[in-house]
């Protein structure tokens, strides 16, 4: 007879044969893990996408938002699309975590000052952009391994263009253009867009 699942572990029900728009069982486990201030693995089922170890602080209709960990401790947020979720495991050397990011003084995770709203994509780009000004958003199911930073310039019903600035802190002269349905992962208050932004400077008007 088979052990059973741990408690943080869970299949998501896309993968399961149930209806596609059901969410509901991965995101009682987002909530849970929130409540418990329990680290977590998140393994999507985008081909490529990394593992995302994290800190649950808020649950939305469709997104999920993180305090991010980076090597050692927790450093920026990190919002995923829930019906990607494929599984959610313990994070392994919590402790360490933890107490790294005590020492550091970022201990506990939380939410960011100004809300965020995790009810549409948009919605989550725009608070996310008032709230840190540069916003980190991937296109993993095309690309897993790239990332386009920059300030939401005009938006769309259903897209939004981008100022970027490049990894030497320089800003482009045109925008890139994104469809809302093609983003997967939102990042956002790291040290590394922080100080990007610090030595790029605000974008220049145009």
């Amino acid at each position: 007879m088979s052990p059973p699942p741990s408690p943080l572990l869970i299949e998501n029900p896309h993968n399961l044969g149930m209806a596609k728009s059901s969410t509901t069982p991965m995101r009682s486990r987002l909530e849970r893990a929130r409540s418990a201030r329990n680290g977590i693995r998140l393994v999507r089922s985008i081909p490529g996408a990394d593992v995302i170890k994290a800190y649950v602080l808020d649950v939305g209709s469709k997104w999920v938002l993180m305090a991010a960990v980076d090597e050692t401790r927790v450093d920026g947020y990190v919002a995923v699309r829930i019906r990607d979720i494929e599984r959610i495991q313990p994070l392994k050397a919590d402790a360490f975590y933890r107490k790294a990011s005590e020492l550091a003084g970022v201990w506990p995770p939380a939410l960011p000052a100004d809300p965020i709203d995790l009810s549409t994509t948009r919605s989550l780009i725009e608070t996310a952009h008032a709230h840190a000004t540069l916003v980190n958003l991937q296109i993993e199911r095309e690309d897993p391994d790239v990332a386009f930073i920059g300030v939401p310039t005009q938006w769309s019903p259903k897209k939004l263009w981008l100022h970027e600035v490049s990894p030497r802190a320089i800003w482009d002269d045109t925008d890139s253009k994104w469809p809302f349905s093609d983003i997967t992962r939102v990042e956002f208050s790291s040290t590394y867009e922080n100080d990007l932004l610090l030595v790029a400077g605000p974008p220049p008007d145009r």
